[in-house]
């Protein structure tokens, strides 16, 4: 029993994965998008993520290039610049980008709203502390500041669920920050969802035959 939940999950994750990317990376860019608002992410995964949702109606880029990794990954002038330019920023949260707090909240516009992309998923056990106990946080802090740094395994993306919840906080996001485009980045929400769903759909269906 076991077994076969481990073997769903991994496809599952593998098919997320593949579908963002054969959906998303097609033109070989970290840009994409159109000449709208500014988005920035601070991963490529989740440019993909914010890609899929804004379409043509805004820009979206990454902080880290693809194929770099995170942990090791040290901001240049060019990010700083990135973030100071950005109207919206996205995050994963739950402390993956520890090495880019400082960068994000130094360089941020005032009221620049930073959008984060596990919001309202449970921390999952078993994971990746990033120091998340060192920080201090003021009580008139927003609670997405919490959310950035909480402990806990961070990869939320790895199942479908999860990351229809990622695709619906963008949406949100990207809503309220350019509500003369939130009926595009809702009709696109709605159907990388439903392609994340088929997908999940698909490969039970194949586990269970």
């Amino acid at each position: 029993m076991r077994s076969t939940f481990i073997r769903t999950s991994a496809l599952v994750s593998l098919g997320v994965v593949l579908l963002l990317g054969s959906a998303c990376g097609s033109s070989g860019q970290e840009d994409a998008g159109g000449d709208g608002i500014s988005v920035v992410t601070t991963t490529p995964l989740l440019a993909e993520f914010a890609g899929r949702v804004a379409g043509e109606d805004a820009s979206v880029s990454a902080l880290i290039p693809r194929g770099v990794d995170l942990h090791s990954w040290q901001p240049s002038t060019g990010a700083a610049r990135d973030v100071a330019e950005a109207d919206v920023l996205v995050v994963n949260g739950h402390n993956l980008e520890e090495s880019l707090l400082s960068i994000v909240e130094e360089n941020a516009g005032d009221g620049v709203p930073i959008v984060v992309a596990s919001a309202g998923l449970d921390a999952l056990e078993g994971g990746h502390d990033h120091e998340g106990e060192d920080a201090d946080h003021a009580d008139e802090q927003h609670a997405a500041d919490d959310l950035v740094t909480a402990p806990g395994d961070p990869h939320f993306w790895l199942s479908v669920p999860n990351a229809v919840r990622y695709v619906e906080n963008i949406r949100d996001g990207l809503a309220a920050a350019d509500p003369d485009h939130a009926e595009g980045y809702q009709s696109r929400a709605e159907e990388f969802i439903a392609e994340l769903q088929a997908l999940d759909a698909e490969v039970r269906s194949t586990l269970e035959a």
